[in-house]
């Protein structure tokens, strides 16, 4: 098989084209990726925590119903009462989904800003032993600290 590509393109391309490719699609994307994350590290904290207090609010109801059910021998109270209970533990879940999520766009928001060379944002866990802590991991500036960084090497990189 012959080799059809023609000798007269160049192997490598010219700077000027590398700093176009640069400037015109990655650092726009990179910052469109960076706002993306931050919005849904948002939701995602936000909708676990909705959850996981709806959640709660209807293991109290649904406990307080099945206790009806068995002073009043009611099988309608108690079939509300396991219907709630089941409600409850499936908002329990969508707050565990909704809080791996967060975890994740944490994890590759900081794989984009080590990639630019930008001290990455505090990674809050949850811990094992209390499930309504949250422990902060990678605390080395605050988030406002990163920020004015990484607005800094933006302004630096449109000043070039």
């Amino acid at each position: 098989m012959t080799n059809t590509t023609p000798k007269s393109i160049p192997k490598s391309i010219s700077e000027e084209i590398k700093i176009k490719i640069i400037k015109n699609n990655i650092e726009p994307s990179y910052e469109c990726d960076i706002q993306r994350i931050i919005r849904g590290k948002v939701c995602c904290k936000l909708f676990g925590q909705i959850f996981e207090s709806i959640s709660k609010v209807f293991v109290a109801v649904g406990s307080i119903l099945t206790f009806a059910s068995g002073y009043y021998n009611s099988n309608y109270l108690a079939f509300i009462a396991g219907s709630v209970s089941t409600f409850s533990l499936a908002l329990l879940q969508l707050s565990s989904f909704c809080y791996k999520e967060y975890k994740k766009q944490s994890d590759e928001l900081n794989l984009i800003l080590r990639k630019l060379d930008i001290d990455t944002v505090p990674t809050l866990d949850r811990t094992s032993d209390s499930p309504n802590e949250f422990k902060q991991i990678n605390q080395e500036n605050s988030v406002e600290e990163k920020l004015d960084q990484f607005i800094n090497k933006i302004e630096l990189l449109e000043k070039k």
